[in-house]
């Protein structure tokens, strides 16, 4: 096994620096390690030098303030989760305002959506791990 050492990183998104770096095409990425401040990229032995060259150059330009698509899926998913409650939230208050049971009905179907949208996005965000 190969390894390239970047040395004087500051901060990293290693999800994010992982996910990029196995992009590469025939880049025989095996994983990464951090130590004090290095980035270590673990390469096949089939690694040549100009695929080194392109995991360095990657590696020195990673923004670690840059989320992975897995990332921002994920975020995604936390918004339509908030989102979702804060609707469920405020139809449980309205709930006991409701005059009519038209109205109790329709705001108790409000927050089983929001049960089904919690469910959707628990079992989105199982299938992406």
């Amino acid at each position: 096994m190969r390894e390239i050492v970047i040395s004087n990183m500051q901060g990293v998104n290693v999800e994010a620096l992982d996910a990029s770096l196995r992009a590469l095409p025939d880049a025989a990425v095996k994983g990464i390690s951090l130590r004090r401040g290095s980035v270590i990229v673990h390469l096949g032995a089939d690694a040549d030098d100009k695929q080194a060259v392109a995991i360095r150059s990657l590696v020195s330009g990673h923004d670690p303030k840059q989320p992975s698509a897995a990332q921002r899926a994920q975020k995604t998913r936390e918004a339509q989760i908030r989102t979702a409650h804060d609707d469920a939230k405020a139809a449980r208050q309205a709930v006991a305002d409701a005059t009519t049971l038209t109205e109790q009905v329709t705001l108790l179907t409000r927050r089983i959506d929001w049960l089904e949208q919690l469910l959707e996005a628990l079992v989105a965000g199982e299938k992406s791990l």
